[in-house]
C-alpha cells in the first residue's frame, strides 16, 4: 500500500481506501465504494478523491463522513487509465496513463 503525507492510501487487494495515523499507523477506517483498480488519492482536506484505473473514473468522498459525493466517469472526461491525481482545492488533475494525457476538473459549483 502506498501512503500520502496525510495517511491515507489505497489497498490493491482489497479495493478500499484506509486511513492511518502516522508514525504509528494504525487502521482509523476503511472506505470502500466499490473501486476498480485504485491506484491514487487526493485530497483538499474536506474531500477525498481516488482514481480509479479499472473503472476509467474518479471517486469524490465526503472526509468528515466517508460518505459518497460522486462518481467522474468516462471517455467523456479524457479518462484512459487514470493513475495519478493532484488538486489545489480549485481544479483536480487527473493522469492518464493509458492515453498519455492529463484532464483537469473544475472542482467549484
Amino acid at each position: 500500500m502506498e501512503t500520502s503525507p496525510s495517511g491515507t492510501g489505497t489497498s490493491e487487494n482489497t479495493q478500499a481506501t484506509h486511513s492511518l495515523v502516522a508514525p504509528s499507523g494504525p487502521t482509523l477506517k476503511v472506505i470502500g465504494w466499490g473501486f476498480n483498480g485504485p491506484q491514487a488519492v487526493a485530497s483538499d482536506g474536506t474531500h477525498l478523491w481516488v482514481a480509479n484505473a479499472g473503472g476509467n473514473s474518479v471517486t469524490e468522498l465526503n472526509l468528515s463522513d466517508g460518505s459518497l459525493v460522486r462518481v467522474v466517469s468516462g471517455a467523456s472526461y479524457g479518462f484512459n487509465g487514470p493513475a495519478a491525481l493532484a488538486s489545489d482545492g480549485t481544479h483536480l488533475w487527473v493522469a492518464n496513463f493509458f492515453g498519455n494525457s492529463v484532464t483537469e476538473l473544475n472542482l467549484t459549483p
